[in-house]
């Protein structure tokens, strides 16, 4: 049986780096779930700095799924923005 690593990292220059790495599956409920709490935390960022939170992803299905989508002006609004890196073959 193949067991699929995903790993995932948020670098804030001279703050903090924070990883994960999941281990199995990862549906678009679960990265939402993360995302939701990176959201959170760069909402506390933006009000206390005015800063926003970037983060950039491959172009990996569960970051552009439907669920996933309906989640992107939320997220902005609580200044996290999301971008997806153009990979050449």
């Amino acid at each position: 049986m193949k067991v699929a690593s995903v790993s995932t990292g948020l670098w804030q220059e001279e703050i903090c780096f924070e990883y994960a790495l999941v281990q199995g599956g990862f549906r678009s409920e679960r990265y939402i779930e993360v995302m939701d709490s990176v959201a959170d935390k760069a909402q506390k960022i933006l009000a206390s700095t005015g800063r926003i939170t970037v983060v950039v992803q491959d172009n990996g299905s569960l970051h552009k799924s439907r669920l996933t989508r309906s989640k992107w002006k939320q997220w902005e609004e609580q200044g996290l923005f999301i971008f997806l890196a153009l990979v050449n073959a």
